[in-house]
């Protein structure tokens, strides 16, 4: 027996780093993005990620609705970790699956 272990995706603690300098005119901006990948399991480490940021993207699939509906429990926690000032933006992704849309755009804008 081996005690090798295989997989067929990148085992990770729930979140992705990345970050990237930008340019703005005169200025050099240093971009952190953390991708918490919105897991439930991860949620009580993944507040200390966002707890100084200057912005969120909160993100949900628009063909799957329980991600939709996790928004407002992600949105009060952003509330509660971050400065009042943060910037929040919303993105619906899976815009390829139209066909197959859950969400409508009406109700994304809503909240």
């Amino acid at each position: 027996m081996s005690n090798k272990f295989t997989a067929d995706h990148d085992v990770t603690v729930g979140v992705d780093f990345g970050s990237y300098l930008i340019r703005v005119e005169d200025n050099l901006y240093k971009l952190q993005i953390w991708d918490t990948a919105g897991q439930e399991s991860f949620r009580s480490i993944t507040k200390i990620f966002y707890r100084s940021a200057d912005a969120v993207i909160l993100g949900y699939s628009i063909v799957q609705r329980d991600t939709f509906d996790h928004l407002h429990q992600w949105l009060q926690e952003v509330k509660s970790q971050c400065d009042p000032d943060v910037v929040v933006f919303l993105v619906g992704n899976k815009s390829d699956l139209e066909s197959q849309r859950e969400i409508t755009v009406e109700k994304a804008r809503r909240f």
